[in-house]
């Protein structure tokens, strides 16, 4: 890849940081069965099977309401896919978390992105975290 090339894809990931902070935190990542009653386990990394059910939690950090959020699930191209993420917003004692359910059945191996788009205040982020489905 030709150095131009880099910096421009390197330009286009910087587009995505907030100035000032960000509205959510990194996303923490959780693994559980298909069962929405199924515990939840903390994932160490970003590999999961196709019976894993992927929990995701991202801590809001902005004071305030979050105007909007969609969660979509994106192939390693960044095309949206018919597999839906199931968003919420659950209250805490400290602080709101924005929580999102995938489940991994309906997919093939491979990479995948996870992508939240919260808007605040007239401002809109997008965060993306990559994981990898085995057999």
């Amino acid at each position: 890849m030709a150095r131009e090339d880099r910096s421009r894809r390197a330009g286009r990931r910087a587009d995505y940081v907030a100035a000032g902070g960000s509205t959510v935190d990194g996303a923490r990542l959780y693994r559980a069965t298909p069962s929405p009653r199924s515990p939840l386990w903390p994932s160490a990394g970003h590999l999961f099977s196709r019976t894993d059910r992927l929990h995701l939690e991202w801590p809001v950090t902005a004071t305030g309401p979050l105007e909007s959020r969609v969660g979509r699930l994106l192939d390693r191209r960044g095309q949206p896919l018919a597999v839906g993420v199931t968003l919420a917003e659950r209250p805490n004692t400290d602080r709101p978390t924005l929580v999102g359910d995938v489940s991994l059945a309906p997919l093939a191996p491979g990479d995948y992105l996870i992508e939240l788009v919260v808007g605040r205040a007239g401002a809109t982020e997008r965060h993306l975290v990559a994981i990898r489905l085995d057999r």
